[in-house]
């Protein structure tokens, strides 16, 4: 299948986002059960304009919190049937960080459709899924997986 430009950058930025970022917002979010008992409004911010660095961090770790969620409901809303088995090779690939021989075993195909067809159209659909998810989980930075520059 031929994927035009935009899909093809949509592609990977889901994938950077999932190989790279993911991780970044996991090891994050695992420091907010740390935050547990502390309210923003403890936080004591400067009163000049400029938003103490505390609170900063604190949003940020909470922001993590709603990324981390947001990706894992929307690989679980991705599709899983036989012919489209998108959320068993997401959570497979970058969830539990199996190897691609693995996965192809798993959903039953070769390893060529698998990354050519499988993998591009799962990551497609997640990154749709994925803005939906963090809309609803009322994410204050979301990520556009649609218009980020593919990182180097």
């Amino acid at each position: 299948m031929d994927f035009t430009t935009d899909q093809k950058r949509k592609i990977n930025n889901a994938k950077h986002f999932l190989k790279y970022d993911y991780n970044h917002y996991l090891t994050l979010s695992v420091e907010a059960n740390n935050l547990r008992g502390m309210k923003l409004q403890q936080v004591k911010v400067d009163t000049s304009a400029k938003i103490d660095a505390t609170e900063q961090l604190y949003l940020r770790i909470m922001d993590a919190k709603k990324i981390v969620k947001s990706t894992q409901e929307a690989i679980n809303h991705c599709s899983d049937t036989s012919q489209h088995p998108y959320k068993t090779a997401l959570t497979l690939s970058y969830l539990d960080n199996e190897s691609v021989v693995y996965v192809v075993d798993h959903i039953n195909y070769g390893q060529a459709y698998y990354y050519k067809k499988i993998l591009p159209s799962a990551l497609l659909e997640f990154a749709d899924r994925f803005l939906v998810q963090q809309l609803n989980n009322k994410v204050n930075s979301i990520i556009d997986l649609n218009v980020l520059e593919k990182a180097s």
